[in-house]
């Protein structure tokens, strides 16, 4: 596989698989009614009834029971069944299902309720809700929404589930009975390499304590990374990871910094940052430096790759205990440092002789 592709899907593994639903504007109208001035605009639900009124019954367990019995029994078909009647004209309604649970590991598996909360966006213009874990932001339309998170622990690491849905229309009962559709999903593994966010940062604050600048803000960024990949609930412990990261990097090493490593090796490389890279089974630094030309063999880039990783590592010797290894990412003289590299990357292990 192409280094560069490796490196694109890894990241969107461990960060998130997202699946937009649109075409909400029919919902708006039908919808307000069931907005309520005297109720909190965020209501915690009852994971076992899930009653939003005593008027509304069983219908919302009811499909939230058949939402989980879709991943129990690897049936896309019933899946498809809860989608809201105005998404079926998205491309994506068909391939979600198979995505999601080919890319997480979720097929035939049980997935358990974390929690849910009933938001109130007033108006279409209003999609953010401050409920008791985070913020909720629903899509644009309907203006009462439930938002479910499920889990599942998938191999070592724990894959969330974020779920918004709303009320059908009596008029879409024709096209689909339910009473409730489905008009958003996301998936994300929460964890990476068995770590949480939160241990990550416990983590980080060590190697800060122990004058590992570098390892320290590489893993607050990993941690920020963790919680920031879901658009549609900003968890309350994000702010705390945002902090300490925003704190880290003012040590992290500056573009002047880097280019004098190079400099030191007679390279006419420049090494112009440094992140931190998702691979599949842990957290690995990625080393940034662009490439004095565009034709470069292969092998040269290799070694001058390892040169420069030796170099880092002498300098920052933290790296070298945190992680296994570093990704060299290669940018030709025209790419934006910013993007991913169109020139491909590759890993390397720490020499530690």
């Amino acid at each position: 596989m192409n280094q560069n592709l490796r490196i694109q899907l890894a990241l969107l593994k461990s960060a998130a698989f997202c699946i937009f639903f649109s075409h909400f504007s029919v919902l708006a109208a039908s919808n307000s009614a069931m907005s309520s001035k005297a109720a909190s605009r965020c209501k915690s639900l009852s994971l076992f009834d899930l009653k939003v009124s005593e008027s509304d019954g069983n219908s919302l367990s009811s499909f939230y029971e058949r939402f989980e019995a879709a991943f129990k029994n690897n049936d896309s078909k019933a899946f498809k069944e809860l989608i809201h009647p105005s998404m079926t004209r998205e491309a994506k309604s068909s391939n979600i299902f198979s995505s999601t649970v080919d890319d997480f590991g979720l097929s035939k598996v049980t997935i358990s309720r974390s929690f849910a909360f009933l938001v109130d966006l007033l108006d279409s213009k209003s999609q953010s809700v401050d409920c008791d874990t985070g913020i909720v932001r629903g899509v644009v339309g309907p203006t009462e929404q439930v938002a479910m998170v499920h889990q599942y622990l998938s191999g070592n690491e724990q894959v969330r589930l974020f779920t918004l849905a709303t009320k059908v229309p009596p008029a879409f009962r024709k096209i689909r009975a339910n009473e409730w559709g489905l008009v958003m999903m996301h998936a994300q593994t929460w964890t990476h390499g068995k770590q949480t966010a939160s241990s990550l940062r416990k983590e980080a604050d060590k190697w800060n304590l122990l004058g590992e600048p570098v390892t320290a803000w590489a893993l607050s960024k990993a941690s920020r990374l963790i919680l920031e990949a879901n658009p549609y609930f900003e968890s309350n412990e994000l702010a705390e990871s945002v902090r300490q990261e925003t704190a880290f990097a003012q040590q992290k090493p500056k573009v002047t910094e880097l280019s004098e490593l190079t400099k030191a090796l007679n390279l006419d490389w420049i090494f112009e940052d440094v992140t931190v890279v998702f691979q599949a089974n842990g957290l690995e630094m990625g080393l940034k430096v662009r490439m004095p030309k565009t034709e470069i063999p292969v092998n040269e880039q290799i070694d001058t790759c390892k040169k420069i990783g030796r170099a880092f590592a002498q300098k920052y010797p933290g790296v070298v205990r945190r992680f296994t290894g570093f990704e060299c990412l290669t940018y030709l003289p025209s790419e934006n440092i910013n993007s991913i590299s169109e020139s491909g990357s590759q890993f390397h292990r720490w020499d530690r002789s």
